[in-house]
């Protein structure tokens, strides 16, 4: 397909990517609850103990992350289809950011 044919207005390109947030703020302050208002089914991938304010949420599931592969693990199945979500969060970015960095230092 040619470059002048996939043109499109941004609206028709975030239906069909979505939108991609980083919320950021001080500890206390709803990121993680801010999940249960997420459209759809939602999965939160945490790498800290913090779950207590989502608990009820009905339309959110958790796993707990330790190791990098893990997190390689999820992506590869959320990227492939295998688990299908409308939303991921990730608790903590900065949490599951060390584990990789970790990893990618021992390597």
């Amino acid at each position: 397909m040619e470059l002048s044919q996939r043109i499109v207005s941004p609206q028709k390109l975030v239906q069909s990517q979505g939108a991609k947030i980083l919320v950021y703020g001080m500890a206390g302050s709803g990121k993680t609850t801010l999940a249960k208002t997420c459209p759809g089914k939602v999965l939160v991938i945490s790498a800290e103990a913090g779950l207590l304010s989502i608990q009820d949420a009905q339309n959110v599931d958790a796993i707990e992350v330790k190791e990098a592969s893990e997190v390689m693990s999820l992506h590869d199945a959320l990227k492939s289809g295998q688990l299908e979500y409308d939303t991921v969060v990730l608790d903590s970015v900065s949490e599951i950011s060390e584990i990789l960095l970790t990893w990618e230092k021992s390597r």
